[in-house]
Formats: C-alpha cells, structure tokens, sequence
C-alpha cells in the first residue's frame, strides 16, 4: 500500500508539473500566451572558443526573466511555444531566473558548436508567468585553433 502511495504521489506531482509548464500555451489556436507587458534584448558581448558573454536588458528595470543557454541541436526543431513549455518544465527553472539588466556568462563550452541564448519575461504574479515574446540569439563559437 505504500509503494501505490508512493507511485500516485509520484504520478499526481508530474501530473501538476505537466500542467503548469502548459499553462503557458493557448489550446484554442496553438499560439503561446506570451505576455507583452516588457521586451528583451540579448547583446553579445565576448565569445572565445570555450566561453559566451552576453548581456540581457529587459525593457524595465525591475522585471524579471528566464535566461539559459542551449546547444543549438538541442532546441532547432522547437517552436516558441514547444521551447517554452521544455523551459518551464525544467526542474532547474527558477535557477535560471534572473532581474534587471544581467551580463551572463558560459564557460567550458565546446569549440565549434552553434548555441542559443534563450529569454522570456517571467513573474509569478503574470496569470500565465510570461510577460515578454521568447527571444533567441544563436551564437557560433569558433573552433579552438
């Protein structure tokens, strides 16, 4: 009996975490319910064969975003709202979680692999979390001479 506990516990957490990481998508005509109440802007500010800087400004101080970086192969087949839905899913989201104006940096990454740099609004008080349109910034490293 407890292991059935256990199991439906189990099953009833990923259950909530399925639809929290969908509430974000609009079932009537398949289009993310990307908010617009802030924009985002990805600078890139340094890239070496190992390493990316960049710099996300949202369009008011105060507001808050999800920033992480993909391996291009990763997300290339994604939509915006299949990509939103993986991030929110991501058990690590609120680690990702940033406020204001941030320079961000990557290391120990592989020479020669394309990745994207991806960011959306995001505040709990929002109905959906998401107050911005999701933005991409694909950037290519070199290969290591």
């Amino acid at each position: 009996m407890k292991s059935f506990r256990t199991l439906f516990r189990s099953a009833a957490a990923m259950l909530l975490l399925c639809a929290a990481s969908l509430a974000a998508c609009d079932d009537s005509d398949g289009d993310p319910k990307f908010g617009d109440s802030i924009t985002l802007e990805i600078t890139v500010d340094e890239v070496t064969d190992s390493s990316i800087q960049a710099t996300v400004t949202p369009s008011r101080t105060d507001a808050g975003y999800y920033a992480k970086l993909y391996s291009q192969h990763e997300i290339a087949d994604k939509n915006d709202n299949t990509l939103l839905a993986m991030c929110m899913s991501d058990r690590l989201f609120t680690s990702y979680l940033h406020l204001g104006k941030q320079t961000l940096t990557f290391e120990n990454l592989r020479p020669g692999i394309a990745y994207v740099l991806v960011a959306f609004g995001y505040e709990d008080e929002q109905s959906t979390g998401v107050t911005s349109k999701l933005v991409r910034e694909t950037i290519a490293l070199p290969t290591k001479q």
